[in-house]
């Protein structure tokens, strides 16, 4: 299904918009259409509006919309968005709008994607069902095996040092427009944390700010490996504000999306098929310890929980997606937001391979 977007007037051409996974059976969309807005506490943005309606016999919940926005020259931009819904479910006969707030540089947006989380054309939004559906498609291909593992691994416990002179990680602090570098901070604090340190790492952003720290070292993301840690969120002023943390697999994303209380794994290019969970609420000074994994041939599993509990027996989002074809890439921790938010990591670690248990 394809639409295109409201006119925004002027230069540049209104950006298009397509709609690549359909919301769940009985939910019709319509009437998207974007307009610029400006606010003291995002800046300018892009609001992309539409309607929601439930045509079925049953009250459903308002399903989460993962957008995706591109250039003139078809390369993704950072997706800087907040999905903010309007009601927690929609009755027979009833519309609802929704709005996503685009928070980059709105000039560069030529067209976006939307998917709802739930369609029947990307996989049912729960672990089980979306591994189900994919088993079921692609049984008929004829298997390929799995890249040879390999034995490597990465961990910093953050204890001490200057995040800004690490010969670990480079940072790159900027505002909301991604023009100057301010209105964010990254610093290694005393803290204790679950993981029985006494350091963790901060990630501070204000009124709109954005921090990224990249390792220098590259890892496999071809092969079987777990990215394991530990993080404690401050949001404030979240309002109209998306807000993550991300840490990239070569291009799979493990997305902790505080405004919308959602965890789940997306992907740049479409290399993996978003998957969205709700978790109930994100609670502000609590350590939570996550863990993504790959099986190296292309089922991707997210677990999040809070550290002072046991690890559930059941991942909390499960999804599948091609094969890497980049074998050796950083690790990124991403921290962005339209309002304040703080974010403390008490580790981050890497194992490929052989390391796997």
């Amino acid at each position: 299904m394809t639409a295109v977007a409201g006119c925004l007037g002027g230069n540049p051409p209104e950006p298009t918009s397509e709609i690549i996974a359909d919301p769940p059976t009985g939910i019709v969309v319509s009437d998207i259409s974007t307009r610029t807005e400006s606010s003291e506490l995002t800046g300018e943005g892009l609001i992309v509006t539409g309607t929601l309606e439930n045509t079925g016999d049953e009250s459903v919940r308002v399903p989460h919309i993962d957008a995706v926005f591109y250039n003139a020259d078809d390369v993704r931009l950072d997706d800087t968005y907040n999905y903010g819904e309007t009601s927690d479910r929609i009755a027979p006969g009833e519309k609802v709008q929704f709005d996503i707030v685009y928070l980059g540089d709105t000039t560069e947006v030529a067209r976006f994607t939307l998917a709802f989380a739930g369609s029947t054309s990307v996989g049912s939004n729960s672990s089980t069902d979306t591994t189900t559906e994919t088993e079921n498609e692609t049984s008929e291909e004829p298997e390929e095996e799995p890249p040879e593992p390999v034995s490597e691994s990465f961990s910093d416990e953050f204890e001490s040092g200057d995040i800004r002179t690490s010969t670990q990680w480079s940072l790159n602090l900027q505002d909301k427009q991604a023009t100057e570098q301010k209105e964010a901070e990254a610093q290694i604090v005393e803290e204790a944390a679950p993981d029985g340190g006494s350091g963790s790492l901060s990630v501070a952003v204000r009124n709109g700010g954005r921090a990224v720290l990249t390792s220098s070292e590259e890892f496999r993301w071809d092969a079987p490996w777990r990215v394991d840690g530990m993080f404690k969120p401050q949001v404030r002023n979240n309002r109209f504000a998306y807000t993550r943390i991300g840490l990239f697999g070569g291009e799979v994303l493990l997305e902790i999306d505080f405004a919308s209380n959602m965890a789940g794994i997306t992907g740049r290019n479409e290399s993996v098929t978003p998957v969205q969970e709700d978790i109930g609420e994100w609670q502000d000074g609590v350590w939570y310890a996550y863990s993504g994994e790959y099986d190296g041939d292309s089922r991707y599993l997210f677990t999040v929980w809070d550290a002072s509990e046991a690890r559930p027996e059941s991942p909390t989002a499960v999804t599948t997606g091609r094969t890497l074809s980049d074998t050796e890439m950083p690790m990124m921790i991403r921290a962005y937001a339209g309002g304040d938010i703080t974010v403390n990591h008490a580790f981050i670690g890497y194992n490929a391979g052989e390391e796997l248990e």
